[in-house]
């Protein structure tokens, strides 16, 4: 067996030739993985290991032989290191016995297919893997993936098996801009890639076998980076009171902690430290939970439930809210503990490399990347953290900040007692916003005494306000599915006609992007924007991301948290009337007058059809339409990315 080993840095660059191979034979392998498999030479390396049998050496040189004849468009394109490595890595040729002209083939299969994938990506170049675009606000993001024991988070033992061991999350924040500081990409899809990508293939229908072979022909997707800085410094905050804001973020069905990553890391970019958590409620294609001191490792898989409303399909979704809202309470400890500076066990082997995070002898704590949040984040000021969440997150959100206002009612959805700092947090001025929320999960019979009550800014014992923290963003493609714009309306406003509520509240802010899908909210729509183009019709997914992102920033400015402005870039301002226009603000991403922001629609929160009981909403038939893309990867958008 030979192994070829490279490590992270050029510099540090070892290859490791295991004793079994003549000079001529590693000749070969170190050409070959010069031609294939080396990455682009302006990014960090990352570790790859390749297992070859030497009897088999001829094959790499018939490659090497062959990536010569096509070294133009094999060095213009970078194709052949990322479709061939999986080949290798699979033994797939050993089971081929490929000859010569199957080589040949091989290598123009390769070509054709880079370039077609070239063809349905957002690369701006031959390099044909999808890419994400760098975050347009004025600061620097940083990342680094999170995973806390919850009973270090706990004071007791919950009553509940449904709480889940540990809780997870990727947090997004402004970073200090140093130039020096090298570390290996973020990549999209986390580890174990293979894993995870067959586990989205079953998600997407197919059977295990299919799925598996599903790993090979995605393999390009291993290469996806989300455009921020592993484990980089915090940057210090310019706010007045030298707090960063904060905001829980909570993804849809098929998401995961990854797959937001452009909306996360935007608002990130613009001053907001958020926490996109990974639920274990089975609302993921497949969840890796760590071992800890009482529980041991296990694989939490996804969920198969019907999209149609029944009895059995109410309690099982009731079943996963519970579990994701236990996870939204205790996500909310672990900011309190952070910006105390308590100790945390970070599970996740993610240790800084920056020297800034080591003790006097060069050694690295444990929880050095999140001590570094401590005094740092505005967490202690009632109704100052954010939560939001996308599709069946936003129906996470509804009932979260529901139940915890409400939580002395039977239909209160909380798993674990809301704390004193959770009750006081929870008030009427808490930005909650929604993001296509999905609005059949809220109908459920046990809940329904918690569905009739309003928001709570629109509580009857909350104070007159002219500012609404509440903001529901929706795709055209849930606009007009009227059954679930209902269910929405109802859950934001006062159900009851002769409540006063609404009379001294301004309600909810209520928009829609035109031409927009309910991946458009997600990482999908930017990595893939000519099949969400051809399948649910959007256009300018990027475009859509930062209209979301600036109405959100609008509303937490109006709230009185501290954010920057919106850049000249995303306002779509230019010249010298540009900068007179910023200078008021960014007022038009809110207002109601039509045509203030293009292809941005301001709906009515006070319709009638908002104020009807839940009884007289019939609950429409989930269909799938040609503008209808779900589940963030998957079947249909009723049923969708939630």
């Amino acid at each position: 067996m030979l192994v070829v080993v490279v490590s992270d840095y050029p510099q540090k660059e070892d290859f490791r030739l295991f004793q079994g191979c003549d000079n001529q034979d590693r000749q070969s392998v170190t050409r070959a993985y010069r031609l294939i498999f080396y990455p682009r030479p302006e990014q960090p390396w990352r570790i790859i290991r390749s297992r070859i049998r030497c009897r088999d050496i001829v094959i790499i040189r018939q490659v090497v032989v062959c990536a010569r004849l096509f070294f133009p468009l094999l060095r213009a394109s970078s194709i052949p290191h990322i479709l061939l490595p999986s080949l290798f890595q699979s033994d797939l040729y050993m089971k081929l016995q490929l000859r010569p002209r199957y080589v040949v083939l091989l290598t123009l299969i390769c070509i054709v297919g880079g370039l077609i994938i070239r063809a349905n990506t957002s690369s701006s170049t031959m390099w044909p893997i999808p890419s994400l675009p760098a975050y347009s606000g004025p600061y620097s993001v940083g990342t680094f993936d999170i995973e806390v024991p919850s009973a270090d988070l706990l004071p007791a033992a919950p009553d509940s098996n449904l709480v889940p061991e540990t809780v997870s999350c990727r947090v997004f924040y402004p970073a200090e801009n140093d130039k020096s500081h090298r570390a290996r990409p973020v990549y999209w899809i986390q580890d174990p890639q293979k894993g995870i990508v067959a586990a989205y293939g079953q998600f997407l229908g197919a059977r295990p076998a299919l799925a598996s072979a599903f790993t090979y022909l995605s393999s390009i997707m291993y290469y996806i980076r989300i455009p921020a800085l592993r484990n980089a410094k915090l940057l210090q905050p310019p706010t007045s009171n030298g707090r960063w804001p904060a905001m829980i973020f909570s993804h849809g069905l098929g998401g995961t902690r990854n797959t937001y990553s452009q909306i996360c890391g935007l608002l990130a970019s613009y001053g907001i430290v958020v926490y996109a958590v990974d639920h274990r409620d089975g609302s993921s294609p497949i969840q890796y939970i760590r071992a800890t001191d009482k529980t041991p490792e296990r694989i939490a898989g996804y969920k198969s439930i019907s999209h149609q409303s029944s009895p059995e399909v109410y309690a099982a979704r009731d079943e996963q809210i519970k579990i994701r809202l236990s996870e939204v309470s205790l996500m909310h400890e672990l900011l309190l503990r952070a910006d105390r500076g308590e100790t945390l066990r970070n599970l996740d082997p993610n240790h800084s490399r920056h020297k800034l995070f080591h003790n006097t002898k060069g050694e690295k704590p444990e929880n050095d990347l999140i001590s570094m949040f401590a005094g740092k984040l505005d967490v202690h000021t009632p109704g100052k953290i954010s939560f939001a969440g996308h599709s069946f997150g936003g129906a996470t959100m509804i009932q979260f900040t529901k139940s915890v206002w409400y939580s002395q009612m039977k239909s209160s959805l909380l798993l674990l007692p809301p704390t004193q700092d959770l009750k006081a947090q929870v008030n009427y001025n808490s930005p909650v916003f929604l993001l296509d929320p999905w609005g059949m999960p809220l109908q459920s019979g046990p809940t329904s005494e918690l569905r009739h009550k309003p928001m709570p800014s629109f509580d009857s014992a909350a104070p007159a306000s002219d500012v609404s923290p509440v903001l529901a963003i929706l795709s055209s493609a849930f606009f007009n599915w009227k059954g679930n714009l209902n269910q929405i309306k109802g859950a934001l406003a006062n159900p009851d006609a002769a409540g006063t509520s609404l009379n001294k509240h301004t309600p909810a802010h209520i928009f829609y992007p035109k031409d927009s899908a309910h991946l458009s909210q997600s990482d999908f729509g930017v990595l893939f924007p000519n099949i969400t183009k051809y399948i649910a019709k959007a256009a300018e997914p990027e475009r859509t991301l930062r209209l979301n992102a600036r109405a959100i920033l609008e509303v937490m400015r109006r709230q009185g948290i501290q954010v920057a402005n919106t850049t000249n870039a995303d306002l779509e301002l230019t010249g010298d009337e540009g900068e007179d226009e910023k200078a008021r603000g960014d007022w038009k991403i809110l207002s109601t007058q039509e045509g203030s922001v293009r292809a941005w629609v301001s709906i009515s929160a006070d319709e009638d059809s908002a104020r009807r009981p839940s009884s007289e909403v019939k609950h429409e038939k989930e269909q799938t339409s040609a503008a209808v893309l779900g589940d963030s990867l998957g079947n249909d958008e009723l049923a969708g990315a939630r």
